[in-house]
């Protein structure tokens, strides 16, 4: 075991639905024995910084045992892009908004669905939840946690080889 922490930074656009559920379904999801070796954090392109998750996220994480509710929204800056190992974003255009005020983060920004697949596959982005009902965040749940559960082996065996990035 090392002691470099591997650092994620979860992204979206307000930083109240999916990056919180997404960095807190991954500290969740880290066993107990690798969780000293990875930090999890999240931010949002566009957020209003403050504001707490949107109850349905934070109803839909309470029944799956996560608590959210003393999330506040930050707004992402170049020097938690800079500080970050891999930086997972939910939709293109977030990647695109990190690269133009960071563009050395092109290298470590990934897609959440796109992040450990061939260059061939074409991944398929998070849909924002806001507007939506309760059945919406379930499914953004759903989405999250299989991504989430996906990536963790890659990301350990990174951390424990160095924290290289993607």
């Amino acid at each position: 075991m090392t002691d470099y922490q591997y650092s994620i930074l979860f992204v979206c656009t307000g930083n109240v639905c999916r990056s919180p559920m997404a960095e807190a379904i991954m500290r969740d999801t880290i066993p107990d024995d690798e969780e000293q070796m990875v930090t999890v954090s999240s931010a949002g392109t566009g957020a209003l910084v403050g504001l707490p998750a949107a109850p349905q996220a934070v109803e839909v994480m309470n029944q799956h045992g996560i608590d959210i509710s003393a999330h506040r929204s930050r707004q992402v800056t170049a020097d938690m892009l800079k500080e970050s190992d891999l930086v997972l974003v939910m939709e293109s255009f977030q990647r695109e908004q990190l690269i133009r005020l960071v563009p050395s983060c092109g290298k470590t920004t990934f897609l959440l669905t796109e992040y450990g697949h061939p260059l061939d596959i074409q991944p398929d982005e998070v849909p924002d939840p806001v507007g939506f009902d309760i059945s919406f965040f379930h499914n953004i749940y759903d989405i999250l946690e299989t991504e989430i559960r996906r990536i963790l082996p890659l990301i350990l065996e990174r951390q424990i080889t160095g924290g290289t990035g993607g």
